[in-house]
């Protein structure tokens, strides 16, 4: 019977009692990385059965029933965009109908690469290495990523690299070309891109001075050695070579001091020829001077006119300053009944002459 306002009414028939609707009322994650696929999303609610099912966008997902207040599913790859996560259950007044819930929004964002460091210096004629990294495990097989040097001019990188299945990340070598500033990108479809500036400087240089020697034999040619940066800690070491070891040598190494840029070493000339010094340094440009070794040479006037009685003084001239301790000189006369000569002369170190008395004697 219902009650109405003329009175009681009998109604005749059958009242049927409808189930609960489900209803959601959080989904945890509440956004995911479009294409990423196979992640577990949890559903909070209400009225869920055994035989509900979780839904994104209309299409079941393989669904775990956890409780009446919990179901998960398993997401499929998704678009980027907005999709809506919905949960059905069956009808049992109705077969082969569905009760759905409310829907609820899950965010796909599009994934993204990040190349570290995000710039990057490097010496022309060295490699560095970089890093890309994706924002969850790399799927089944891995993932490939496609790598692009802006300038190629300035330095080159590999076609792609493929981050492990299971891993975030890989490692790169970038090989310098040229001097410049080049942009390095790590792309794929379906992703943003990510880059790295990578900037490639001259290597610092070696100077040789001076650049060109002409020595006599047996003596030495100081050659000073310059850099275009000041020496680290523990100062920094300088190899040398002779291309000619049969006219110039040189010591093996030199070493310019902590916080300074130059040091210097000698030539020496241990035979007639040309050599080639050249000075080198790990990360250095290198510095070259070219020394020639000449035979010492003595020289006298090619005449001279003396009168009997009188003497002159006479320069003796060396083609190269005396070495250390002096040079002597000795002096010989082919006719001593008309001229008289010292034995000998003594020119001074560092210097290139001396004068000796020559006397007339006789017609």
């Amino acid at each position: 019977e219902v009650q109405v306002a003329a009175g009681k009414v009998r109604m005749e028939g059958t009242l049927t009692v409808l189930r609960p609707q489900p209803k959601i009322t959080a989904i945890s994650p509440i956004s995911v990385y479009a294409v990423q696929g196979g992640q577990t999303l949890t559903v909070s609610g209400i009225n869920f059965e055994a035989a509900s099912v979780v839904q994104v966008d209309g299409q079941d997902m393989v669904t775990t029933f956890v409780s009446s207040i919990s179901l998960s599913g398993v997401l499929p790859s998704l678009t980027q965009g907005n999709h809506i996560v919905t949960v059905k259950t069956p009808d049992a007044a109705s077969p082969g109908g569905y009760h759905i819930s409310n829907g609820v929004t899950l965010n796909a964002n599009t994934p993204h690469f990040v190349v570290s460091p995000a710039s990057l210096s490097l010496i022309r004629g060295n490699t560095g290495t970089l890093t890309v990294t994706m924002p969850y495990p790399a799927p089944v097989g891995g993932l490939v990523v496609t790598l692009v040097s802006g300038v190629p001019s300035v330095a080159t990188v590999p076609l792609s690299v493929t981050i492990a299945e299971g891993a975030t990340s890989t490692s790169f070598v970038a090989t310098t070309v040229g001097d410049g500033t080049t942009t390095i990108t790590a792309s794929r479809t379906g992703f943003t891109s990510g880059s790295s500036a990578l900037t490639v400087t001259p290597p610092p240089t070696i100077t040789v001075s001076p650049a060109s020697a002409t020595i006599g034999a047996g003596l030495g040619q100081l050659l000073t050695i310059t850099t275009s940066n000041t020496a680290g800690a523990g100062g920094q070491s300088i190899t040398l070579t002779s291309s000619n070891t049969a006219a110039v040598t040189v010591p093996a190494t030199v070493t310019i001091p902590e916080g300074t840029n130059s040091v210097t070493a000698t030539a020496t000339a241990v035979g007639i020829g040309t050599a080639t010094v050249t000075v080198s340094a790990t990360g250095y440009l290198n510095g070259t001077s070219t020394v020639t070794v000449r035979p010492l040479s003595i020289n006298l006037p090619p005449a001279l006119l003396i009168s009997p009685g009188l003497s002159r003084s006479v320069g003796v001239v060396l083609s190269d300053p005396a070495p250390a301790g002096g040079l002597v000189i000795a002096l010989a006369n082919s006719n001593a009944v008309a001229v008289t000569v010292p034995a000998s002369v003594t020119i001074p170190e560092g210097q290139t002459s001396a004068n000796v008395t020559v006397a007339g004697v006789a017609v």
